[in-house]
């Protein structure tokens, strides 16, 4: 290939450095190249990028179903995986203001301990799962639940200190195929 000089006479093979050959992007399923090991660590040097294609993007389907593929997962379709809330707010008791929510078109106080909640994008059916839990409040025996309409489209908070209604501030979160 040649010689380098440098300043003080010395001079350096660059054929030996170098090789005569051009390093090249490795694809999936390339092999190495041929010759000794150092010229190969040399010529086959890669940095783990395909030539072309790559992993492909999985489809809502996909990722609903849990299908085991060679794909990803792009951000925008994340929430419709089975494990992933598709709701969730917190509710202060006391008025039944949103503290924070996703997916959430209201909640409006109804009456003491009573918060109907409507969902931005309704679930399939009334047989999504709901988690909730009182976060606020003095003392013991305080609980909640969530009643769903049969449409899917929100559920009515309930809280209570004992059996008697009262407001709490909560927390839900919703699960399930929308």
């Amino acid at each position: 290939m040649g010689a380098t000089s440098f300043s003080g006479g010395h001079t350096v093979d660059t054929g030996a450095v170098v090789g005569s050959t051009t390093p090249s992007t490795q694809a999936h399923g390339d092999s190495a190249a041929s010759g000794s090991s150092a010229e190969a660590a040399r010529v086959d040097h890669k940095h783990a990028m395909p030539a072309a294609g790559g992993v492909s993007q999985a489809g809502q389907s996909a990722i609903e179903a849990e299908t085991n593929e060679d794909t990803y997962a792009p951000p925008d379709l994340i929430k419709h995986s089975p494990g992933v809330a598709k709701f969730w707010v917190a509710i202060t008791g006391s008025d039944g203001a949103v503290d924070a929510s996703y997916n959430l078109t209201s909640v409006t106080r109804g009456s003491t301990g009573v918060y109907p909640v409507t969902y931005a994008t309704d679930f399939a059916a009334a047989t999504h799962m709901i988690v909730g839990q009182v976060s606020g409040g003095g003392g013991g025996n305080q609980s909640t639940n969530c009643d769903t309409p049969s449409d899917g489209a929100g559920c009515i908070v309930r809280t209570y200190s004992g059996s008697a209604a009262a407001d709490f501030d909560s927390n839900y979160a919703a699960f399930g195929a929308q």
